[in-house]
């Protein structure tokens, strides 16, 4: 009942940074993102583990990109989108916050952008 208590920890104000700790965690950031959002295996089932302890789409967003920013101490410069950020970026096909949480998961990477170069 302790383990990953991310949303009780967030709406505390803590700052929650994600990423992966393979394999433990996901690799894969949108995997992990539906993790932290559902709580659910990838296979769906009706169990959702701790569902008081998840977190919307925009606080898992927030969690693998300002507060990861925050946690490195370059959130002055890197973790949102705006003008004199360091521009590490993704494009997506589609926006995580306007799918089913389950198919958070299945979103295509359209594009990678390390500052400001595209590299994939």
């Amino acid at each position: 009942a302790q383990q990953y208590p991310y949303a009780s920890l967030v709406r505390a104000g803590v700052h929650v940074s994600a990423g992966s700790d393979w394999p433990v965690t996901p690799h894969d950031p949108l995997e992990a993102i539906r993790v932290a959002v559902t709580r659910r295996t990838a296979e769906g089932t009706d169990d959702t583990w701790l569902p008081q302890e998840c977190l919307d789409v925009e606080e898992a967003l927030h969690a693998y990109t300002a507060e990861v920013a925050h946690q490195a101490f370059a959130d002055d410069r890197r973790g949102r989108v705006r003008v004199g950020a360091i521009a590490d970026l993704v494009l997506l096909d589609a926006d995580p916050r306007h799918v089913e949480p389950m198919a958070i998961s299945g979103i295509t990477v359209r594009g990678t952008w390390l500052a400001g170069t595209r590299v994939a």
